[in-house]
């Protein structure tokens, strides 16, 4: 039990009682979200969403809210440990400059691993860093993040180029298994504008229309106007058949090299014969696609083959979505995510002994990278080695050094929302523990390598937003800086004028080479192997919450499972294969194989499972023994990481059972309409005769 103490230290501007608020950012892998943190004498007791903030307008992430426990958890790391003992933070900096001192000299690489970095001054540091130390390599990961569609991006544009879809603009919308109302890091605003064009406040208003192609069965899935079951595999195919329907039958024009010809190959009666539906359901897909035009649009989501993201940038150029339900912008300055195979080559490189420090800040390849052996083996040959993070988790375990970092709610930071907003994170209390953040540690590292850098991250932060943000960073601005500083920590950011670029060619050799990837897949018959789709936890997302309770408490919006990452299998192969809800199956993939129970899900497409990750963690006191660790499944060298094509279910040999919590078990509906429905035109005249009952 905590001691009671008395509030003995009142700042002046707080009235016991009396809520503040402060404007602040969350981040997650590439999302950002502004909220506002609600505060009581100086403790924050609540998150929610900004509306001054020109990206999530109001909107904010159920984890943002839920991440609020992950401030006052009592697993986090409260003070430096050095190879098991008590350490101090002099000594750690000391130790470190040393390291990096060496490695100057010596002129030899230092591994920096990061998450995801979309903050321009935490960006700029690291250069300073890099300037400091030419032989630092800076490398970011995110074990979930959205790979497979930058990396099509890439070898279309030569860039990285990142999509931002209007989905209050889109009359049709084609979802190609994206979960875009769901499990998505941007699903709050999404939501927001898919739910504008679903509220009808009279009779002559128009409504969205929503198809699904998709293995698995999402939240989007099952708000769709008209769902198909799809094997991931097959998705491309079907994609490319619309867009020879959107040619040959509504004369939609193909981009400048795709012809008829290299679209002979998708034929939709044959099509829709091996997928066992109506081939009148494509043809009605093409005709809404085709009616809508420019007020159309079609997503992908991140478990998907390649060509599949080249089919649905296809359909995209002919409906002309560009401009009007799509926006294209180049990606800001950032460095640019590494894929499991990079960091594999970088892993390689650290067991021959290339690197003379790593240093792993927020990323946690001791748990999310499939190859266990390959990490163990590449830390035991780093000299030194630090880890900057809030817990004491598996990465921090195999390391030297572990360093408590502030969490995000005790921080000072700046994220490039997007082109035209730049958004600002600020403490709403100060830290509870005895820890730092990650820049200030790296800032006095660099004092003791005699580099003159700001005291502190919050003087290197304003002195660059003094340089590059402040107007101009003209003296002749009609108000101050103090000011300007002052009017954008209410507000949480500022907007700016972005920097207009010409669109950037397109290279068409992408998509003819996935036309004929996906032709071939086509002329393959159904194949009898379980294709496997790895999707975040809708609570843990890739695990980092996992040591979280509330968000573990928070039900999968489709299962109402909590706690526990169970195999979701169709109906049909569970009855093959003599599984029951609670059987537990042992999953193999490659040289990867986890055991998890069976949950049988209504909607999955026959031949296809799914799986959450994020969860299997090996450290903290509620995330230990909860769920399995789906990483280990993942093939280090796809490009589609999160979809794995051929995976091998067995029922474990001791026929064991767990239980599977849920929070909703009962499916009958006492006599109530299993469901209400109506067209539009009924709607209307029910609207009129006020005959719609609640």
């Amino acid at each position: 039990r905590g001691a009671i103490v008395p509030y003995t230290r009142r700042p002046g501007e707080i009235l016991p009682g009396v809520a503040a608020y402060y404007a602040s950012t969350f981040q997650e892998g590439l999302a950002t979200h502004g909220v506002l943190v609600k505060t009581r004498e100086g403790r924050p007791i609540l998150i929610e969403g900004n509306a001054e903030h020109a990206v999530s307008r109001g909107k904010t992430s159920l984890r943002a809210i839920g991440d609020l426990l992950g401030l006052y958890d009592p697993d986090r790391l409260r003070s430096p440990v050095h190879k098991g003992a008590p350490a101090k933070w002099d000594e750690a900096e000391k130790a470190l400059a040393r390291t990096l001192q060496y490695a100057r000299l010596a002129n030899k690489p230092v591994l920096l691993l990061t998450s995801a970095v979309v903050s321009p001054t935490q960006q700029a540091l690291i250069e300073g860093l890099k300037t400091a130390l030419p032989a630092l390599l800076h490398a970011p990961w995110e074990p979930v993040a959205p790979l497979p569609e930058i990396g099509a991006m890439k070898a279309l544009y030569g860039k990285a180029v990142f999509s931002k879809p209007h989905l209050d603009r889109a009359d049709v919308i084609l979802s190609l298994q994206a979960d875009f109302l769901g499990t998505e890091t941007n699903a709050p605003m999404f939501v927001q504008d898919f739910a504008a064009r679903r509220a009808i406040s009279s009779p002559s208003d128009s409504m969205n229309r929503l198809w699904v192609l998709e293995g698995g069965m999402s939240l989007t899935g099952s708000n769709a106007d008209q769902r198909l079951q799809v094997r991931p595999s097959k998705i491309a195919g079907v994609a490319l058949t619309v867009a020879r329907l959107l040619h040959e039958s509504h004369s939609l024009a193909l981009p400048a090299g795709i012809t008829s010809e290299d679209l002979k190959a998708f034929v939709p009666d044959a099509l829709a014969g091996s997928l066992n539906v109506d081939p009148s359901l494509l043809r009605s897909l093409a005709a809404d696609l085709a009616r809508a035009r420019k007020a159309a649009l079609v997503l992908a989501g991140p478990a998907l083959p390649p060509e599949a993201y080249m089919a649905c940038h296809l359909l995209n150029v002919m409906l002309e979505a560009e401009g009007n339900t799509l926006d294209f912008h180049p990606e800001p300055d950032h460095p640019a995510l590494l894929s499991f195979a990079d960091l594999g080559g970088l892993l390689k490189d650290a067991a021959r002994g290339k690197f003379a420090a790593g240093i792993f800040w927020d990323a946690n390849p001791g748990y999310a990278f499939p190859d266990a052996s390959l990490w163990k083996n590449a830390v035991a040959h780093i000299p030194e080695t630090y880890r900057i993070g809030l817990y004491e988790d598996e990465t921090a375990l195999d390391c030297s050094w572990r360093l408590p970092e502030h969490h995000w709610l005790e921080s000072w930071g700046d994220f490039e929302s997007s082109p035209d907003y730049v958004s600002l994170r600020q403490p709403a209390m100060a830290p509870i523990h005895e820890t730092r953040q990650a820049e200030e540690f790296l800032l006095s590292c660099m004092r003791n390598m005699k580099i003159e850098v700001p005291r502190s991250y919050l003087e290197y932060l304003k002195t660059r937003w003094r340089s590059e943000v402040f107007p101009a960073g003209s003296p002749a601005s009609p108000v101050s800086f103090d000011a300007f500083w002052n009017a954008a920590l209410h507000d949480g950011g500022v907007k700016r004028a972005p920097v207009k670029q010409p669109p950037p060619a397109m290279n068409i050799e992408p998509i003819k080479n996935a036309l004929a990837a996906a032709a071939k897949n086509g002329q393959v018959p159904m194949p009898a192997e379980i294709e496997l789709i790895l999707s975040p936890g809708a609570g843990v997302y890739d695990g980092r919450y996992a040591n979280n309770g509330w968000l573990n408490e928070l039900p999968d919006p489709v299962t109402k499972t909590t706690w526990i990452n169970p195999l979701l299998l169709a109906i049909h192969d569970a009855e093959q294969m003599g599984f029951k809800d609670g059987d537990v199956a042992t999953i193999s993939a490659g040289s990867g194989s986890i055991e998890a129970p069976v949950l049988i899900q209504p909607g999955q497409s026959p031949g296809v499972a799914g799986l959450a990750l994020g969860y299997g963690r090996r450290t903290g006191n509620v995330a230990v023994g909860v769920g399995a660790n789906g990483y280990p499944l993942i093939d280090v060298s796809s490009n589609s990481p999160y979809f794995i094509r051929n995976i091998h279910i067995r029922h474990k040999e001791t026929g064991e059972r767990r239980a599977i919590p849920r929070t909703q078990e009962h499916n009958l509906m006492e006599g109530r309409d299993l469901a209400r429905s109506w067209d539009l035109p009924e709607y209307a005249e029910r609207l009129k005769s006020k005959k719609l009952k609640t």
